[in-house]
């Protein structure tokens, strides 16, 4: 088994969880109002802060891997930009307890983050039709980042292809969960 299907079959819990969870299906549903989808933003933002905070601090120093190259998405600029447009005052603080400290960890958290962009091109489409919200442009979920497919099929492709990954998929699978707690928190 690839070790994407298998994150994918072990994650499915907690994905749905997570999905259950999030305000995001008010957005699916076009029920959405302005003051949730801006706190929809900053649990986005919370989490995505978090881990790309954890993924460059074990990163510094290290040899290069192909999967660093997924590293700087953006995706915390953008929620920042939509949420300043919402709301100034907004202040956010990285989760300090969630760390990476191993390829296998990185991988997992990626492998969560760069999945969930997949989330986030259905969520724009679904946007237009949301009358509840009346901001001019989205930034995070503009529908316009055509790389997000792109970087996802390069991604599997590299994780798929290491034998060192899958080898350690549990530890993959355990860092997958633990970053999908922190979508689900907050």
């Amino acid at each position: 088994m690839e070790l994407t299907e298998y994150l994918k079959k072990h994650t499915m819990e907690i994905h749905r969880e997570t999905e259950r969870k999030s305000i995001a299906r008010n957005i699916m549903n076009g029920r959405i109002t302005m003051e949730d989808y801006g706190i929809h933003l900053k649990r986005l933002h919370y989490a995505y802060s978090t881990v790309e905070a954890a993924c460059e601090d074990f990163v510094q120093d290290r040899p290069h891997h192909p999967v660093h190259e997924f590293l700087d998405t953006g995706n915390t600029a953008l929620l920042r930009k939509d949420i300043h447009s919402l709301d100034a005052t907004y202040a956010y603080q990285a989760k300090s307890s969630y760390k990476i400290s191993s390829l296998s960890e990185l991988v997992g958290a990626l492998y969560v983050t760069l999945g969930s962009g997949l989330g986030g091109l259905l969520i724009a489409k679904r946007l237009k039709s949301c009358h509840g919200l009346t901001l001019e442009k989205h930034n995070f979920y503009s529908g316009k980042n055509n790389k997000v497919l792109e970087n996802w099929k390069d991604f599997k492709k590299i994780i798929n292809s290491s034998d060192t990954l899958v080898e350690k998929r549990d530890q993959v699978l355990g860092s997958a969960i633990s970053t999908f707690g922190l979508f689900a928190s907050k």
